[in-house]
């Protein structure tokens, strides 16, 4: 199986809602619930939260998650795994939104297979 790893971009400065990605439910921030589902797959390899500010780190640093420091001038969340990837060497990087407190971590087990199919 190739290694697989999944990065949630996750910028602090949304702008519909600020701050999102911290924003507190049942007493932990957004983005450490889509952390921990992300967790739950059993084909990733690894989680990594790419932040954007100290401010950022040091809301998440509790709740022991890895996260990895980015530039705060990417445009996209796109561009903030990117600068992660370079760093990294892995076979398959899943995007995971840092807005999905409920994803399904089976959904992911079903992209890092599809993506392992060697015929596509």
């Amino acid at each position: 199986m190739p290694k697989a790893i999944g990065i949630i971009p996750a910028r602090l400065h949304s702008t519909r809602f600020p701050k999102k990605i911290l924003h507190l439910i049942d007493c932990k921030p957004m983005v450490v619930h889509v952390y921990e589902q992300a967790k739950k797959a059993k084909l990733l390899d690894d989680v990594i939260i790419a932040i954007d500010s100290k401010e950022t780190e040091l809301a998440l640093k509790p709740f022991k998650v890895k996260t990895v420091m980015t530039s705060d001038k990417h445009i996209s969340g796109t561009d903030r795994i990117e600068e992660v990837s370079r760093e990294i060497e892995v076979d398959i990087i899943v995007n995971i939104q840092g807005d999905e407190p409920m994803i399904d971590p089976r959904l992911i087990d079903t992209l890092v297979n599809e993506l392992s199919d060697s015929s596509i």
